[in-house]
């Protein structure tokens, strides 16, 4: 992870625009991006300005993050996901139409139903609602308290834009992928099978992630390729004991 000189940091009385967005920029360079402006895109009949996060670390499948902002209203109107292996974005979500227009005050006026019964805030009960009373025990839940259902183990292998999650499958997802006892054999026999020094598995391609599903029953994933993710699993973080 970088490092953001403490004379970098704004002091809560200097959070203005401006300081807030050479913050952003400061804080994006130390994690190894470059970023980038152009003010001649047009999107939705719009003129704005795109903003590109370009990633130092060549080995991320990401080559760059573009987003287009509205040149007058400054609001986001166009995301689009490049990959290194050229061609067009693998995600990009976009406005075709904008208009911006201000609502009628009466949007704003609440008209309850007929029939409906109104109460106002500092008459209500909190326990009508079944809030939580002070000093009572809270209930469990799958990740509050439940050892039966117990968050599995995970770790986050490397830095920035060259991040692997790596997780120890629950039981009932482990090990199986070679011998076809895994509880989704139809999915998992579609995947080619792959083997290294860290063992082997079953591995999952896209232009955007790699995931790669070991025999003894390990997720890591990624926005890297297959290599990266095979370095990652011999990883000593990533054996999780086994």
């Amino acid at each position: 992870t970088g490092h953001v000189p403490d004379a970098t940091l704004p002091t809560p009385a200097g959070l203005d625009p401006e300081t807030i967005a050479r913050l952003a920029l400061t804080l994006l360079g130390a994690f190894g991006t470059d970023v980038t402006t152009d003010s001649g895109a047009t999107v939705a009949g719009r003129p704005a300005y795109e903003l590109t996060l370009a990633p130092r670390d060549t080995r991320t499948l990401i080559k760059s993050i573009v987003i287009a902002v509205d040149a007058e209203a400054h609001i986001p109107l166009r995301l689009a996901v490049l990959t290194r292996d050229g061609g067009a974005p693998a995600f990009e979500v976009a406005f075709t139409e904008l208009h911006l227009v201000r609502p009628d005050q009466a949007q704003f006026e609440f008209k309850p139903p007929l029939g409906t019964s109104v109460v106002e805030v500092d008459e209500l009960d909190p326990s009508d609602l079944g809030a939580h009373k002070p000093g009572e025990q809270m209930p469990k839940t799958p990740w509050r308290g439940d050892e039966s259902t117990a968050r599995p183990p995970f770790a986050l292998i490397g830095q920035g834009w060259t991040t692997v999650f790596a997780a120890r499958l629950p039981e009932a997802f482990g090990a199986g992928t070679r011998d076809g006892d895994s509880p989704t054999p139809g999915l998992t026999e579609l995947l080619p099978v792959v083997s290294g020094d860290w063992g082997s598995g079953r591995l999952l391609s896209t232009r955007v992630f790699t995931v790669l599903l070991t025999d003894d029953g390990r997720l890591l994933a990624g926005a890297v390729p297959a290599e990266v993710l095979y370095a990652a699993a011999e990883d000593p973080a990533a054996r999780f004991g086994s």
